[in-house]
């Protein structure tokens, strides 16, 4: 009888640990592992059937807003009720995974065409649209969708997420509680936007990057007062390189930083050439991205740099957008006292 038992034992804890192992122990659905087992039998079952399939990439709004300003606790709780909402408003047969955080994949089978799935994701968005109650207080919550279908847009399971996770993207850029189908340009662009940024990354190592300089000049008397240092890239083999091109790239990936760090280096190393046999010495104008603008260790920068290079502070002078400052406004006066 005790050996019975045992067995039992192991076997329920065997159950417990695979349960564990397949799904998110804060809304216990199916984890990214399982979705994923789950996706592959579906694309199998979708090709003996000559049948199409969708995934679903949903990405909750500003979900990040509530853990900074309710805790996490109350983040948790909405989850949890989004997670019962999003299951409510679809079929039994409809798989609903969260991925962690504010990321869930749904996978809709036996669908016929991309209309069914508008209808689909439109429900999900309205199904949201309503107000949670947590905790006594009335939370609203919006959700970007992306949108990939099997077979038309990709036929495994790690394409079918990449792509409709690249949907999403398109549709937050839409302003948000909006759903929006994968295109193949939204791959080609992914595709560029590597491309630019492994070149990029060779380019501030081979000194492909130029300072040019734009006078600027007094309307009273006609006399300069200034020089805007404005960088270019110059590709060995696709020639200039538009500032709109890599510039967003160059922010997303980090490399704005080193990039920054160089140009105000240089354009100080070339503006005290330019101004060296000028009786009237005009002022050295930079642009600073929001992004470097915000980093740790910009102050320390230009100080290191101003004393390096022996010039006077009032002599240089940093271009900021209004929106770098509202951004985070408090550390942003903060580092304008610092640099002042």
């Amino acid at each position: 009888m005790a050996i019975f038992s045992d067995i039992s034992v192991i076997k329920d804890t065997e159950k417990e640990l695979k349960y564990q192992a397949n799904h998110d122990a804060l809304t216990s659905l199916p984890n990214r592992n399982l979705f994923q087992e789950l996706l592959e039998h579906a694309i199998q079952n979708a090709k003996r059937q000559s049948e199409c399939l969708s995934v679903m990439f949903l990405d909750l709004d500003n979900f990040k807003h509530i853990n900074d300003s309710l805790g996490h606790h109350t983040g948790d709780l909405l989850l949890q009720e989004i997670a019962g909402r999003l299951k409510e408003n679809l079929r039994k047969i409809d798989i609903v995974s969260r991925l962690g955080g504010d990321e869930f994949l749904i996978l809709v089978e036996k669908v016929h065409s991309q209309t069914d799935i508008a209808r689909i994701a439109q429900k999900l968005l309205l199904a949201l649209d309503s107000p949670f109650n947590i905790n006594g207080r009335q939370l609203i919550i919006s959700a970007s969708i992306g949108v990939s279908m099997f077979p038309d847009d990709a036929k495994t399971v790690s394409m079918l997420i990449q792509h409709a996770d690249m949907a999403m993207y398109k549709a937050k850029e839409h302003g948000k509680n909006y759903y929006y189908f994968f295109k193949q340009e939204l791959s080609d662009r992914a595709t560029q936007r590597f491309q630019i940024e492994s070149e990029l990354r060779h380019a501030i190592k081979d000194k492909q990057l130029v300072v040019y300089y734009q006078p600027q000049y007094s309307l009273s008397n006609g006399r300069l007062t200034g020089l805007e240092a404005l960088s270019r890239w110059i590709h060995p083999e696709r020639g200039t390189i538009s500032p709109d091109e890599f510039i967003p790239v160059a922010e997303e990936s980090g490399l704005i930083i080193p990039w920054t760090a160089w140009m105000i280096e240089q354009a100080i190393i070339d503006w005290k050439d330019l101004v060296a046999n000028l009786k009237s010495i005009p002022r050295l104008s930079i642009n600073i991205s929001s992004h470097c603008f915000h980093m740790h260790g910009l102050v320390s920068l230009v100080k290191e740099l101003i004393e390096r290079h022996d010039i006077r502070a009032s002599h240089l002078e940093l271009e900021i957008t209004e929106t770098s400052l509202m951004q985070n406004a408090d550390r942003a006066w903060s580092i304008l006292a610092d640099l002042k």
